[in-house]
């Protein structure tokens, strides 16, 4: 495939990674005392040839259209992509088909309270990057699947004492066999080319019987499956509730790495294994983007438009309403 003014061409196949740190939403409706959702997600593709388009999610992948027509395509993911951060938009080229253009817009929810708001005067803003360590990353999810049609022990490394049981909804847990604790090693990698930086692991474990107070689970992790790092250990809490509890923690890696071993080790059942990994991305550089502010005085638009990281001034003559925030940034190779 090569990049041409024409866009994409060639017989092949590109993805792109569509993320959000908010979740996806839409407009919920009830009909017939049941909500469905609409005005969501949307896909907006430009296109000649024939092309097939697929959406990756973390359970599964389908396809959500062949297009064969020269033109524009208007696609609604509010059903696949609501309640979700993420997805893969991914394309397969025929023979002479030519991408042209992409737009994937989408409502997402949030708090109002986590948003500047303006008044009437000068109003201090910044622009914030990078995590919650100061470092410049892009998350990474990977979930085990524990879902009613999985095997949650197909895609382990290594496990001990570990057997696959149903239980609520009839979503799988993993089990001892015996009366001793359960072991079980899962490997997550990252994309081609692409390091973790940090990450943060989770694992959830059935409560213990109501008054049993010496059962305990634990969380490591390891790059060569030798030399195993304590996360974090957690005696298991026994409540009549009888609800799972989670041993969980960050890691922040002295140096990058591709490929993270996760070992957990539970005297009670184990209903789920989540890694939230952070790709360095220290080596990229920064992309282009711009924040819009549009609001109105009075009835009359005003607008404000910065591109810079440092402290800026928005200045409203007269009490603002109306306050729209819009925020553009360019893709970026990962």
């Amino acid at each position: 495939m090569q990049q041409t003014e024409a866009g994409i061409e060639g017989a092949g196949n590109l993805s792109f990674r569509i993320q959000s740190p908010y979740i996806f939403a839409a407009k919920p409706r009830l009909e017939n005392d049941a909500i469905s959702y609409v005005d969501g997600a949307k896909l907006v593709i430009e296109s000649s040839g024939a092309l097939k388009v697929h959406l990756k999610l973390e359970e599964q992948e389908m396809c959500i259209a062949e297009i064969t027509d020269s033109g524009v395509a208007s696609l609604d993911l509010t059903e696949q992509m609501t309640e979700r951060y993420e997805g893969i938009i991914a394309f397969e080229l025929s023979a002479g088909a030519v991408l042209k253009s992409l737009s994937f817009k989408s409502p997402i929810m949030t708090a109002p309270k986590s948003l500047p708001r303006l008044d009437a005067g000068d109003n201090q803003l910044q622009i914030c990057s990078n995590d919650k360590y100061k470092r410049q990353t892009v998350p990474w999810k990977q979930i085990v699947d524990f879902t009613p049609q999985s095997d949650p022990l197909a895609s382990s490394v290594r496990d001990l004492n570990a057997r696959v049981d149903s239980w609520a909804s009839n979503w799988k847990c993993l089990s001892p066999i015996e009366d001793s604790a359960l072991e079980v090693v899962y490997e997550f990698e990252a994309p081609t080319q692409r390091q973790f930086s940090w990450f943060h692991a989770l694992c959830s474990v059935k409560e213990a019987t109501e008054g049993v107070l010496d059962q305990a689970a634990s969380l490591a992790w390891s790059t060569d499956l030798k030399q195993w790092n304590l996360i974090k250990r957690s005696h298991i809490s026994a409540t009549h509730l009888q609800w799972d509890m989670s041993v969980e923690g960050d890691v922040l890696l002295d140096s990058t790495h591709q490929k993270i071993y996760l070992r957990v080790v539970s005297d009670t059942a184990i209903t789920g294994i989540e890694f939230y990994g952070h790709l360095d991305a220290s080596d990229m550089t920064s992309s282009q983007y711009t924040v819009e502010h549009q609001w109105l005085e009075n009835g009359e638009p005003r607008s404000f438009i910065c591109a810079d990281l440092q402290p800026y001034t928005v200045h409203c003559d007269e009490q603002p309403s109306e306050h729209h925030i819009i925020f553009s940034a360019d893709s970026r190779l990962m």
